[in-house]
Parts: C-alpha cells; sequence; structure tokens
C-alpha cells in the first residue's frame, strides 16, 4: 500500500485500529466469560452474562465484570440472609457453599496484560 503523506498513512491506522477495537473487546468478553466456565462450571450462566464490554474508542477498550442487579435470578439472591448477592464476590474470596476461592479476577487481569503486551508490541513495529 502506498500512501500520498505521513498523515494518510496515519489516518489509515487509526481507521484499522477504529475498527479493530470493538473486535477485539468482543474476545476479550468471549475470554472472561471462558475464565469464568474454567474456574466455576456450574453456576456460570448469570455469573458469565455479568462480562460486559464499557467501552471502545479508536486506541482503547475496556471490558469488565459488573454486578448489575441479576434481577429475579435465584443465583444473584444469598441462600442464607435472602438479600441481593453478587456471586462473583463470594467466589473470589472463597465464601461460596463446597468451593474454594477463585482466582478469575487476577486471572483475567494477566490476560489483559497479554493482550496490551500485543499492542504495545504493535505500536512499536508501527
Amino acid at each position: 500500500m502506498v500512501f500520498g503523506s505521513i498523515e494518510e498513512c496515519e489516518a489509515y491506522i487509526k481507521s484499522c485500529m477504529t475498527q479493530t477495537t470493538p473486535v477485539m473487546a468482543q474476545k476479550t468478553q468471549e475470554e472472561g466469560k471462558n475464565i469464568i466456565s474454567g474456574q466455576v462450571g456450574g453456576i456460570t450462566g448469570s455469573l458469565a452474562n455479568s462480562v460486559f464490554i464499557l467501552g471502545t474508542s479508536a486506541n482503547s477498550m475496556e471490558v469488565g465484570i459488573e454486578d448489575r442487579g441479576g434481577g429475579n435470578d435465584y443465583s444473584w439472591t444469598s441462600q442464607v440472609y435472602r438479600t441481593h448477592f453478587f456471586p462473583m464476590y463470594g467466589l473470589e474470596k472463597g465464601h461460596t457453599w463446597n468451593r474454594g476461592a477463585t482466582t478469575i479476577i487476577g486471572f483475567s487481569s494477566e490476560k489483559t496484560h497479554d493482550f496490551n503486551r500485543v499492542d504495545e508490541s504493535l505500536s512499536n513495529t508501527l
């Protein structure tokens, strides 16, 4: 590909990045669901659906695990206190029945850093 100026080249790269970040966010969201499924198995329906794409821009994306209520879903209610309970809190601290603590948040952070290293490598190459 030949560009008439460095500005045209920069505009092309920014356009590519703008098109790529939503796709990367979707892949990251799927990876988050896979991490939850791999560590929790069996109660992942609502919990896996708590992985959200929080935002994308031309040069970044943000995907996170959020407590958005759970509505009438039984898995969002403490079986002991019958009050709202976000399972991720209990899972990470080891406060769920018959389970040790998970490392979903930490493992997801490590994966995110892997994505950042790819982004840094691409930026350095360009």
